[in-house]
Order: structure tokens, then C-alpha cells, then sequence
């Protein structure tokens, strides 16, 4: 009979991993989706961190400059902590021509426009994305949206 196991004493302990614990938050909630760590940058020494079943993208919170690249999406994602201001998280849209920017709560939605001022279909078209709990205004696009492609923003 054979064995995968191995004894502790049988194994060179320094190549072995130590891991120390950062951080911990709990939410009491069982069974209704987790967060997944979708990429780790050791540069920045940061991890990317996503929520599938809730579809949320949840930002870091240590100050540095977080950058959300945008093409299509179905109106379910949610971005959580995004900063606005100058040293603020970007932004970036690609394919998107126009968007309507509306407040709902303390929410921003971004959601497809037409870029046409004034007509009434301001606020109707397709949802693209939440800021949860952030405040973005016309004067946030200089410094929060990709100069490399800005779409026609209308405001409500």
C-alpha cells in the first residue's frame, strides 16, 4: 500500500509558503455570493476584486488610481469605491458614442444616450454601468474619463 501523504518532518520547510493574514470582513451572509480575486498586480502589490453573482467590481480603497476600461455590458455591473476628482479612478469607454449620466440616490447610472440635447429621450436607453454611492458630474470628466476616447456626455 502507498501513501500521498507526507509527514511535516519529511518535508523542507524553507521552501515552504508562510501566509499571514491582512485584513478580514465578514458580512454574516451565507451562500449568496463571494468575491473573487480576478488578478493580483505585485508592482502595486494590489488585488483586483469582483463579485460574479452580484456583479460588482469593487475598487481599492488605498488611494492609487484605478482604471475601468468599458466597451459593452448588460447594466448589471455596479462599480463600488470609485473616486472621482483629480488623483481620482478612471473611466475608460470604447465603442460608446453618447452617454446620459444620471443621479439616482446616491448612484450615478451611465446608461447609452444619443447625444442629442433636449430631446425626450434623455435617461432612456440602455443601462451600462453603476457608480455605487459616488457623485459624477460634468466637471469629473476631465479628470476621471480616458482623454483617449470621451463619448458625448448629457447630465441630468
Amino acid at each position: 500500500m502507498t501513501s500521498d501523504l507526507v509527514r511535516q518532518s519529511d518535508c523542507d520547510m524553507a521552501n515552504t509558503i508562510k501566509l499571514t493574514e491582512i485584513g478580514r470582513y465578514t458580512t454574516g451572509i451565507f451562500n449568496q455570493g463571494a468575491a473573487e480575486i480576478s488578478a493580483y498586480d505585485p508592482t502595486s502589490k494590489r488585488l483586483f476584486v469582483v463579485n460574479a453573482q452580484a456583479a460588482t467590481i469593487n475598487l481599492s480603497v488605498d488611494g492609487a488610481t484605478d482604471t475601468i476600461s468599458y466597451n459593452s455590458g448588460n447594466g448589471s455591473d455596479t462599480v463600488n469605491q470609485f473616486l472621482t476628482g483629480i488623483g481620482g479612478d478612471i473611466l475608460s469607454f470604447s465603442g460608446i458614442a453618447a452617454i446620459d449620466v444620471v443621479q439616482s440616490g446616491s448612484n450615478t447610472l451611465f446608461l447609452v444616450g444619443d447625444g442629442i440635447a433636449g430631446n425626450g429621450n434623455f435617461g432612456k436607453g440602455a443601462l451600462l454601468i453603476t457608480l455605487a454611492n459616488s457623485s459624477f458630474t460634468s466637471a469629473d470628466i476631465s479628470t476621471n474619463i480616458d482623454p483617449t476616447n470621451i463619448p458625448v456626455f448629457q447630465f441630468s
